[in-house]
């Protein structure tokens, strides 16, 4: 079984979470499921690399940020 991966889904949580979206909003935005989303934050599965840089342009942040959940770019905080 693949190991979880929660650091990135509580990164991309707590994105959306100070934007004040929901995973439904924030699906329709990505033009994806919300169940995608949940799969995400809940770490059972990541985006593929198309939806890496949308979701980047989406929260104004770059592809490396968000791939390292934040710890190279603490000016977002």
């Amino acid at each position: 079984m693949k190991e979880k991966n929660f650091e990135f889904g509580n990164y991309l949580y707590e994105l959306r979470r100070k934007r004040g979206i929901s995973q439904k909003e924030f699906a329709k935005q990505l033009g994806i499921t919300d169940k995608a989303i949940s799969k995400w934050e809940n770490g059972s599965s990541r985006p593929t690399t198309d939806k890496l840089a949308a979701i980047a342009a989406f929260f104004n942040i770059s592809i490396d940020d968000l791939l390292s959940c934040g710890k190279n770019n603490n000016e977002n905080e």
